[in-house]
């Protein structure tokens, strides 16, 4: 018998069901379980020899069928676990904050794909190549706002991230636009004129790291010989001076240790970029998570593509 979490509109039920008879599951294992004559995507927590006080064994429904194996490791678990204690929560709250929209509650058959939210894109007008408009006749302000938009390539970007870059306000956007040398449109974040970064090639061969100078050397020897366990180190330099290549070669030397890394990026709109460094570097084994992704593509992340690649890697 298992004990499955099940999710049911806000709400979140512990329930009892029977082991399916040929194709069992286990604690962290994801299961469709019958709910009111309906199915929903279930995780087992725990396996128990007898059924719940008053409630015969002939009484409990079957799960269904596996969604998928070993979903949600014993790691996994005791973290969650060990997060509910600190915060004084109960399991469910922090398992349902920390899991992606649908993986649990997700009804068979039920999901429809959402869009994104709808952002203001800012593209140059075709017909005015990078560089190419009259810049005498714009202001100081609207020409460094021109130069940061040309970085971002000729299939221009979000507004928030161009004025991100640029830190200018709204105004010089709307006057370039209104002057015809802007078009603005309003588009689903997940539109695909976005720009996203290509998957990696499997066939490719990783990109050798680069030779470091003895500063950086020094400073790669002292991440890579500490233990890696609750250690703080803070690298300060200037644009340029090598910080991401440093991260990788620490990367690298912790991953042929059989550890793991997690580089968290600061600024959003610097994603595509650390991800093409990643890729290069380490073909195949690079996971990206962030608020850019749709709640389809978070599941997709969390269910199939991380668990696939973590028990990969075992």
């Amino acid at each position: 018998m298992l004990d499955v979490l099940v999710e049911i509109g806000q709400g979140t039920l512990l329930l009892t069901y029977a082991n399916h008879p040929t194709e069992a599951a286990e604690p962290g294992d994801l299961v469709w379980a019958p709910v009111r004559q309906r199915l929903h995507a279930g995780l087992v927590t725990a396996v128990r020899p007898d059924p719940p006080a008053g409630i015969s064994r002939e009484q409990l429904q079957t799960v269904k069928h596996l969604i998928l194996k070993g979903a949600f490791t014993r790691t996994w678990r005791q973290l969650v676990g060990w997060c509910a204690e600190q915060t004084h929560t109960s399991l469910l709250q922090v398992l349902r904050t920390a899991l992606p929209p649908g993986v649990l509650g997700q009804r068979a058959g039920g999901h429809k794909p959402r869009k994104g939210r709808r952002q203001v894109w800012v593209q140059r007008q075709p017909h005015l190549a990078a560089g190419q408009s009259d810049r005498q006749e714009a202001t100081e302000r609207q020409q460094h706002l021109l130069r940061c938009l040309d970085r971002h390539g000729p299939q221009g970007c979000w507004l928030k991230d161009l004025l991100q870059d640029s830190g200018c306000s709204r105004a010089p956007v709307d006057n370039l636009a209104r002057a015809g040398v802007l078009t603005l449109e309003s588009r689903h974040d997940q539109a695909p004129a976005r720009p996203q970064p290509q998957p990696p090639d499997s066939g490719a061969p990783p990109e050798p790291p680069r030779q470091l100078t003895p500063d950086q050397a020094r400073v790669l020897a002292s991440l890579t010989t500490s233990p890696g366990r609750g250690g703080e180190v803070l690298l300060w330099g200037v644009t340029g001076s090598g910080k991401t290549e440093i991260y990788l070669q620490a990367a690298a030397f912790w991953l042929a240790q059989g550890r793991d890394v997690l580089i968290l990026c600061p600024e959003i709109g610097l994603i595509p970029q650390l991800l093409e460094r990643c890729r290069r570097r380490f073909p195949d084994r690079v996971l990206s998570y962030s608020s850019h992704l749709s709640d389809g593509e978070r599941r997709r992340i969390m269910t199939t593509e991380g668990y696939r690649w973590l028990q990969s890697q075992k």
